[in-house]
């Protein structure tokens, strides 16, 4: 009975342990030096608005020819390599040419993709 009292104890020591880990391993975008404000999150809606209208997709033809003036997209930022940066949540306005609601949804998880965000004036230094 100790034994199996032991060996429980001793397992959610290992599970708090790698939950602690986990907690502090994970990174905010601020973390990497690229800080992301509501206005960056915005100028990343508008770079959707741009490639939505250039190429939309096809699970958006029906709102277009329905003539919705208002579509709501995710949309990643993607790196030159192809990887994801940031991703945000975006209502455009078509009629009107203008994002009418912008919400950071996941930020760069490496140094890299923070770097790219930066070097295209996506986010700003968090020092």
């Amino acid at each position: 009975m100790k034994l199996r009292h032991a060996a429980a104890l001793a397992l959610v020591g290992i599970l708090i342990a790698g939950c602690g880990s986990q907690n502090s391993a994970s990174k905010t975008p601020a973390d990497f030096g690229c800080k992301i404000s509501p206005l960056n999150a915005q100028q990343m809606c508008m770079l959707a608005a741009a490639e939505f209208e250039r190429n939309p997709p096809d699970e958006y033809q029906a709102q277009i020819t329905n003539a919705t003036s208002t579509t709501r997209i995710n949309w990643g930022v993607k790196t030159p390599q192809g990887e994801i940066a940031s991703q945000v949540s975006c209502s455009l306005n078509r009629a009107h040419h203008s994002v009418v609601y912008a919400n950071l949804l996941e930020g760069p998880k490496t140094q890299e993709q923070a770097d790219y965000l930066q070097s295209q004036g996506l986010c700003s230094g968090s020092n």
